[in-house]
């Protein structure tokens, strides 16, 4: 029998109370009785807080972890220095979901997006995220 390599299935989105971020299992149903049409997206954290929160900031992890160990979710801004003969050059680049690929990216502004996977955890360093930290791409 195979052994198969256990996965973590997170997500994480931004609050709608307090524009914090919440980390656990994602959840969508519809809204309230005067809207039911109008379908409601949540975070669920163990064992049983639920919050709220903005569609446009769901991520999921991607099962990796950075060079801290931090946890690496879609939307994240990694960092690394990457040549060894320019040791001060800094690369940034954001972690994607690439559908047709069906697998993570890193997009590189002006320069597409490269397998996630090929890149070695121990060089980069998650330093925000898209949502919060925009300017850290310009």
């Amino acid at each position: 029998m195979r052994s198969r390599k256990e996965r973590t299935i997170l997500f994480r989105g931004k609050r709608v109370d307090n524009k914090g971020w919440a980390k656990g299992c994602y959840v969508n149903g519809r809204g309230p009785k005067d809207q039911p049409h109008h379908t409601r997206h949540y975070i669920l954290e163990y064992p049983d807080a639920w919050h709220e929160i903005y569609t446009n900031t769901i991520g999921q992890y991607t099962g990796l972890n950075d060079k801290n160990g931090k946890m690496i979710f879609e939307g994240d801004i990694l960092s690394a220095f990457l040549d060894d003969n320019f040791p001060e050059i800094e690369t940034r680049a954001v972690v994607v979901w690439q559908d047709d690929q069906l697998s993570w990216g890193m997009e590189q502004p002006g320069f597409g997006v490269d397998p996630l996977e090929t890149y070695d955890g121990l060089t980069w360093a998650v330093i925000g995220n898209i949502h919060d930290n925009p300017e850290l791409l310009a």
